[in-house]
């Protein structure tokens, strides 16, 4: 019998850091969300982007909390339900020295009165306390986490609903916990925390960490499983699990090939990070909006290694099982017997015998490894430490990567002038960040003129009048995405025929078709009484007022002055 004792719980409200790497346009279903609890039994919250999650849950003696009906909706409104029931299936504990070999959840139960945790404000700061029959046994809270997305320049911060529960058994509190994101993504928790059990003299099977005749913390393993019944979309039984790889093209390993492999049958998988694999559950006939199928892929993150126990534990030999349905098929090891045809002590790999999958409610088993090597900070009460996977949805919606549509970038031409009756063709330049097609349109233009609005010529014939017009240019990019711009547009009468409008003639009485203004300062050498820049006029002081009449005048030097030049 392993003992139980209550111990102190460091504050279970943590602060989770979330490093995020990334929902819009339609699919073709939509399904309608649909719980089958009652109210104080459900959970559902909408997050700023739009997107929401609703779920069931309920408390099993053995399991503890259990989130049923689980229900994504993505920020464009599209509802699909992904799983039919997210279990803990077992916290397995051997320890290095083969002394005790605990099955926590099947054997003790996370859920009974005297294992549940009674949730104090404390454990749950910020959060809300969910009873069961006056108990506080869930703390649901909104945790907002670092940028999901950053795109140009809009950084986007996510958002994700946390619910966890607090058991106690032997010395150890469980926090398990699930992470759900307003992105879709799903990450199932387990903290550990409370006390070191078991004690001895060895340090081979541990470390000491602190005096007397048994000053060695043993080491041992949390092997935790999980149970999860995808039920992705309208129909629970046309799920199919597929294992996906990256395999080396040749010996030099600088290419690989992607490698997809549906599994018809009941399997037991590994890890195997030479190949990059991982796992995806995908529905056989929902698709989104590009024809790709919505699944869900299932990451492994903690990797650095996993328990292989002896002959008596075959489920610890790999990492992931898929089987089909049935209820009596609860844990990963020490099943009860059940009349539904489980036999007692079964296991994940008694389930695993060859049924076929095709057209069945399919269940996928995993699990991930935390070997605890006691350590002097673990004297009196350990610090918490944390082990999670990843559910990433893929293709749950088209484009599911980009935040939102980014509009086409469009530039300004500036202040135009023309001349009535005349031709004219100007070019409006715009370009989509996203590589989309631009239609043109325009509101404004001068009497006799047109926008094309495929490429953003404006052209035409001006009337005779004169005018002043204020232009408007948008650009809409495939998905609505716009931009505009305003520009003056005069339309004038040209007094001295050099072909120039008078708003835009620098010498408007003078015919001067090359505008030529050499000192820049806005009016053409023809009408500039100063046309090479301001000179010093010689006053009277500067000129001699005699000239000798003695000697021969000479000639010191002479000087051509040009037009294009001033002394």
């Amino acid at each position: 019998m392993r003992p139980v004792s209550r111990v102190y719980i460091p504050t279970v409200g943590h602060n989770i850091a979330i490093g995020l790497l990334l929902l819009v346009c339609a699919s073709s279903t939509t399904a309608q969300v649909t719980l089958s609890c009652s109210a104080t039994y459900q959970i559902s919250h909408s997050f700023s982007n739009g997107a929401k999650w609703d779920m069931c849950w309920e408390l099993l003696d053995r399991e503890g909390i259990v989130y049923s009906d689980v229900y994504y909706t993505t920020p464009s409104g599209i509802a699909r339900r992904v799983f039919n029931s997210l279990a803990l299936a077992q916290i397995h504990v051997p320890y290095d020295d083969d002394g005790a070999r605990y099955h926590d959840v099947s054997d003790y139960g996370l859920g009974s009165s005297g294992h549940l945790n009674n949730l104090q404000q404390t454990d749950c700061p910020n959060g809300t306390r969910l009873q069961d029959n006056g108990k506080n046994v869930i703390c649901r809270t909104i945790i907002t986490g670092d940028q999901s997305a950053l795109t140009g320049n809009t950084a986007v911060a996510t958002e994700v609903l946390s619910v966890f529960s607090v058991s106690h058994v032997g010395a150890y509190n469980y926090i398990p916990e699930y992470r759900f994101f307003d992105t879709g993504q799903i990450e199932p928790v387990m903290g550990a925390t409370g006390k070191l059990q078991r004690y001895g003299s060895d340090p081979a099977v541990g470390w000491p960490v602190r005096g007397g005749s048994s000053p060695v913390g043993i080491s041992h393993l949390h092997n935790y499983y999980w149970r999860l019944d995808f039920d992705l979309g309208s129909n629970a039984n046309d799920d199919v699990f597929e294992e996906i790889e990256f395999v080396a093209d040749n010996a030099s390993n600088n290419s690989f090939s992607k490698s997809v492999n549906s599994y018809s049958h009941e399997a037991a998988r590994s890890i195997n990070p030479a190949t990059k694999r991982f796992w995806r559950v995908r529905d056989a006939t929902e698709t989104n909006a590009q024809g790709l199928a919505v699944s869900y892929d299932i990451l492994a993150l903690d990797t650095g290694h996993r328990d292989t126990g002896p002959s008596s534990e075959p489920f610890t030999y790999d990492d992931v099982y898929v089987t089909r349905q049935r209820d009596c098929e609860r844990f990963i090891s020490h099943n009860p017997s059940d009349p539904d045809g489980c036999a007692s002590n079964d296991d994940v790999t008694d389930f695993v015998n060859g049924e076929a999958l095709a057209n069945q409610d399919i269940v996928v088993w995993f699990g991930i490894t935390f070997h605890h090597i006691p350590r002097d900070e673990d004297e009196p009460r350990m610090h918490a430490h944390w082990n999670h996977f990843r559910l990433v949805p893929r293709d749950w919606t088209y484009a599911s990567s980009r935040i939102a549509n980014l509009p086409p970038v469009i530039n300004n031409p500036g202040e135009q002038f023309n001349l009535p009756s005349s031709d004219t063709s100007l070019q409006v330049v715009a370009s989509d960040p996203e590589n989309q097609a631009i239609t043109f349109t325009a509101s404004g233009l001068p009497p006799g003129l047109g926008i094309n609005s495929n490429n953003g010529l404006i052209s035409g014939t001006h009337s005779s009048s004169f005018g002043s017009y204020n232009v408007n240019v948008s650009a809409t990019d495939s998905e609505g995405g716009i931009n505009a711009i305003n520009f003056d547009w005069h339309v004038g009468e040209d007094t001295d025929q050099d072909g120039i409008a008078n708003a835009s003639d620098n010498c408007p009485a003078l015919a001067n078709a090359n505008q030529q203004d050499s000192d820049a300062d806005g009016e053409g050498n023809l009408c500039d009484a100063s046309p090479y820049g301001g000179c010093t006029s010689l006053s009277s002081s500067d000129v001699p007022k005699t000239i000798s009449s003695s000697g021969t005048p000479t000639v010191q030097s002479t000087l051509d002055v040009s037009e294009n030049g001033y002394v």
